[in-house]
């Protein structure tokens, strides 16, 4: 019989580290499965900075500028690639910001 932490896969934990582009935070918040959101997201539309469009998932850029609002406002934490938090000159890096999975 497996013990419990040989069945355990994190995925709470693994979730909490992640960190994804806005596009990518958004379409999960939207319900797309993690394995299609490329897929998804080659087809969408890159409208403004950080904020994508997409056919069949009509929630993807109110969920964008949600996000972008809420980085803006110092309400949602933002990092770089490197997952080390960003409290100043957001703005600049729009496209490269980083949002937490939760």
């Amino acid at each position: 019989m497996n013990k419990y932490w040989e069945r355990e896969n994190c995925a709470d934990i693994q979730a909490y580290n992640s960190i994804y582009p806005i596009q990518v935070a958004a379409a999960l918040w939207c319900g797309v499965p993690f394995n299609l959101v490329d897929q998804y997201l080659s087809i969408a539309t890159e409208i403004s900075p950080s904020i994508f469009k997409h056919p069949n998932i009509k929630c993807l850029e109110a969920k964008c500028r949600a996000m972008q609002n809420a980085i803006l406002a110092k309400e949602l934490p933002v990092s770089r690639e490197n997952g080390i938090e960003v409290t100043d000159h957001i703005g600049d890096f729009q496209d490269s910001c980083r949002v937490r999975h939760v």
